[in-house]
């Protein structure tokens, strides 16, 4: 779809480039907007599946449930079981889910349980990134020996690295800590 230019050399060479992308783009969208919908229309299906599956078998469990409870022939205080030559009716007792009100366990943890409470510090890290500076520091590439890396003119290879600096009291420059940088990859794109 895109010229076969090498360079560009004027501003009408990237205006068609850039007419091209947003066609491509438009297209890509189409085509991108077709399949979500599609998607969107088989997940409707399964999900009129489930509830008709559910809605028409409903009373039939229903009524496996209680038989199963009736003719138990392994029961425990959560697990009841009975088995058939088709298949085996498990009835299970879930636990209860707990929603709890944290002001109110803490405060009984406190009274009853102060083993069981939690006194957590931690770094406020958006108060911290207003106080340090992220500066690029240069660095000597270096092989697997320790042996500086050279480009073809003999010169060491360099690269620069991001890291957070905090600069304490007297102006001294202190490497921050405890966050690793990832470098991610420069952005561009044509709008």
């Amino acid at each position: 779809m895109y010229t076969n230019l090498v360079s560009i050399d004027n501003d009408y060479q990237a205006e068609e480039l850039i007419r091209q992308i947003k066609e491509e783009q438009s297209e890509k969208n189409r085509l991108v907007d077709v399949c979500k919908h599609e998607i969107q229309q088989y997940q409707d299906k399964i999900e009129e599946l489930e509830a008709g599956y559910a809605k028409s078998t409903e009373n039939a469990m229903f009524m496996l449930s209680a038989y199963c409870r009736a003719k138990a022939n392994h029961k425990t205080k959560t697990l009841i079981t009975y088995a058939l030559p088709s298949g085996k009716l498990q009835w299970k007792r879930k636990d209860p889910k707990a929603i709890q009100d944290a002001d109110k366990l803490l405060a009984f943890a406190k009274k009853y349980l102060p083993s069981c409470v939690k006194v957590a510090e931690s770094a406020q890290w958006e108060e911290i990134k207003k106080k340090i500076e992220l500066v690029y520091e240069t660095h000597y590439e270096t092989d697997e020996n320790g042996e500086l890396v050279t480009d073809a003119e003999g010169n060491p290879v360099t690269t620069e690295k991001p890291v957070y600096v905090f600069k304490t009291a007297d102006g001294e420059p202190v490497a921050v800590d405890g966050v690793t940088l990832v470098e991610q990859p420069d952005m561009f794109e044509v709008k």
